[in-house]
């Protein structure tokens, strides 16, 4: 599966390996170590700005809240793996 992502020059970094998204969509705390392991492991980032306009609508979290890249990267590598797993498509941020 080649699902690309960026790296905060807009450039094309690398892609989410099967393994990553099976280890990354389980429902929420579960999966936080996975995620967090996954993220360092490819490198994913995107630029800073991509991420509000794409979190804020899903009603989970406070524009307050979503002020850490860090913890939005996170969360959004979470919701790709969990769109990917249920549907094996993702159309968003970073597709």
């Amino acid at each position: 599966m080649n699902i690309f992502f960026y790296d905060t020059k807009e450039y094309k970094a690398g892609s989410i390996p099967v393994e990553a998204i099976a280890d990354c969509s389980r429902g929420g705390q579960d999966a936080l170590a996975s995620v967090t392991h996954w993220v360092k492991e490819l490198g994913f980032d995107f630029p800073p700005a991509w991420a509000i306009p794409y979190l804020l609508p899903f009603g989970a979290w406070s524009e307050k809240e979503l002020q850490n890249h860090e913890e939005n990267k996170l969360k959004i590598f979470w919701l790709i793996c969990c769109d990917l797993s249920e549907t094996n498509d993702f159309i968003g941020l970073l597709h």
